[in-house]
């Protein structure tokens, strides 16, 4: 037998597990209370992707053939929150005074760390008068055990609550309490009063995943 014919034989020996690299979407369902709902397009829920290197074998005449292969999962961050009441609150004021109250209760659960951050708050204005007004929070725990003004402690005013970030447990329900004090002066002028701007408290997923785009929603081709 010739030389390269030998060579040739080698060669084929050799060559029976074959390796492609590939990567592709898999048909992925969602268990929607026992109907099964495909998964498909940037809101879907979850999509799945094959990658890495498709193994085969050809005539291979080995006793073992181990096939390794690996499963991930990549788990985003979602949250769930509700703001209780309303997101408008208006003082009706007969006579001058300081008054403290219950405002909104923002409660909030999320599988990852939350930033809870505050912009834009501000006294109430009418032209050159002003009415002051500041902040507390009841235990971010969720236990809510004041039962007045006195039990308030520190009060923020509008700049510390616009430098201010709170931030919850993993998991579990948090709610922030708020608290509300204005001080209304007694030469104020009649009428309304107003943070006209109005203010912004927002809920940061502080881990949220990298392949989870700012609307919330998958982007058109997975990672």
């Amino acid at each position: 037998m010739k030389g390269g014919e030998i060579m040739k034989k080698i060669i084929l020996l050799l060559v029976v597990v074959t390796a492609i690299a590939f990567a592709a979407e898999l048909d992925t369902w969602w268990d929607n209370s026992g109907s099964w709902v495909l998964q498909t397009g940037t809101k879907a829920r979850c999509r799945t992707a094959v990658s890495g290197t498709a193994i085969s074998g050809l005539d291979t005449t080995m006793k073992v053939n181990p096939i390794a292969l690996q499963t991930k999962a990549d788990v985003g961050q979602w949250i769930t929150y509700s703001l209780s009441g309303g997101d408008v609150i208006t003082h009706y004021v007969r006579k001058p005074g300081t008054f403290a109250g219950k405002a909104q209760v923002l409660t909030y659960t999320s599988n990852g760390i939350v930033a809870v951050t505050f912009t834009g708050f501000e006294d109430l204005t009418k032209g050159s008068d002003n009415i002051a007004i500041s902040y507390a929070i009841d235990s971010i725990n969720g236990t809510g055990a004041w039962a007045d003004p006195s039990a308030a402690g520190v009060w923020k005013n509008v700049t510390q609550l616009n430098a201010y970030t709170a931030s919850g447990s993993i998991g579990v329900e948090d709610s922030l309490k708020f608290w509300q004090k204005i001080v209304v002066p007694n030469m104020g002028r009649p009428g309304l009063y107003q943070d006209a701007d109005g203010a912004t408290i927002t809920l940061t997923l502080s881990e949220q995943a990298t392949w989870i785009q700012t609307n919330g929603n998958f982007a058109t081709n997975l990672p």
